[in-house]
């Protein structure tokens, strides 16, 4: 018995000990089309469609003014479309580290609801002799060697965590004006 209860102590010190050497996230992955998509619908009482709409474009439009960046309204099915953008340059690789990621943003507003979708990740280079990474489902950066597995990673734990922030940013913002 004593011996179990050691085993599993250290099982799991081992295990806490691994995860915190390591960033690791896990993706939302679609099953069908093995794509990143962070979706999410969100109930709301009392709120019309104008207002969630006018709320998540206001937002998106404050969030996304790269050149790289468009946020396209259409009023009449009520849903908002971005193409956006994160500048996440990769200082360690240098002059070739400059790069961005780029995905699509899709809400759907309706009364007393709305949905969310971001999908398409994927590291672009600012220039064409930059390193690129590609989708952000692939293990490795399309660059290989010239884009270690060590940077792909990190590059990709600070794109996990901007998403997540922008995620909040944007149910905050609907969330207020919808009081």
């Amino acid at each position: 018995m004593k011996r179990g209860l050691l085993v599993s102590i250290g099982l799991f010190i081992s295990i806490c000990s691994f995860s915190q050497r390591n960033n690791y996230y896990v993706w939302p992955i679609d099953t069908a089309t093995k794509k990143i998509v962070f979706t999410e619908a969100a109930y709301l009482l009392n709120a019309d469609a104008a207002t969630i709409l006018n709320a998540a474009s206001s937002f998106l439009t404050r969030s996304f003014r790269n050149p790289n960046d468009s946020v396209f309204i259409d009023s009449l099915s009520n849903t908002v479309y971005a193409k956006a953008s994160y500048n996440l340059p990769v200082e360690q690789i240098g002059e070739r580290g400059k790069g961005y990621v780029s995905f699509d943003v899709t809400i759907w507003c309706n009364k007393n609801w709305y949905k969310y979708s971001f999908t398409n990740f994927q590291h672009l280079p600012a220039t064409p002799n930059d390193a690129t990474g590609g989708p952000l489902e692939n293990e490795k950066a399309i660059s290989g060697y010239q884009f270690p597995k060590k940077y792909w990673d990190e590059l990709k734990a600070k794109a996990y965590y901007r998403i997540q922030t922008t995620i909040e940013g944007l149910k905050e913002t609907i969330l207020k004006n919808n009081k």
